[in-house]
């Protein structure tokens, strides 16, 4: 299992909660070459994080940098 893994079940809980699931799944499936400054800001923002939500953030910029885990999470996503 990819470490990111381990949070998407709490972050597609949350985004179908709030209903957003069309909107984010089109987002992650368009942002091409501004995944690079997304996963940059994500790395950057860390110093000011506590640690479990520095793992989370970790997570998230290691799904939005591998392109195939992301496509994985997508369909998990709209599924």
């Amino acid at each position: 299992m990819r470490e990111s893994e381990a949070f998407w079940p709490e972050w597609i809980s949350t985004i179908r909660k709030i209903n957003l699931v069309s909107p984010v799944a089109t987002l992650l499936e368009s942002v091409g070459p501004f995944k690079i400054l997304a996963v940059q800001m994500l790395y950057i923002s860390q110093p000011f994080l506590s640690s479990a939500t520095k793992r989370k953030f970790d997570a998230m910029a290691d799904l939005l940098g591998q392109e195939d885990e992301l496509r994985d999470f997508v369909s998990r996503l709209k599924g």
